[in-house]
C-alpha cells in the first residue's frame, strides 16, 4: 500500500486538490503517514465505511462538494 501511495503522491500536483475514495479502509495509518487527510467518512452497508482523503488539510481545502 506504501508503494502505491508514494506513487500517487509523485504523480499529483500539489497545488491541486486530489480526492482519494477509499473502501473498507483497512490501511488507514498507512494512507495518514504518507501525508494525506481523512476529510469525510460515509458508512456503507457492510460496516466497514468509506473513506476520503485530500492531499489538503481541513483548513485548506474547498468543502463546497462535500456537504
Amino acid at each position: 500500500m506504501e508503494k502505491v501511495l508514494t506513487q500517487i503522491k509523485s504523480q499529483i500536483d500539489s497545488k491541486k486538490e486530489t480526492i482519494i475514495i477509499y473502501n473498507n479502509p483497512v490501511c488507514h495509518e498507512q494512507v495518514t503517514r504518507c501525508g494525506f487527510y481523512k476529510i469525510k467518512e460515509f458508512p456503507d452497508m457492510w460496516g466497514n465505511g468509506i473513506y476520503l482523503y485530500s492531499i489538503f488539510p481541513q483548513s485548506e481545502r474547498l468543502e463546497c462538494f462535500l456537504d
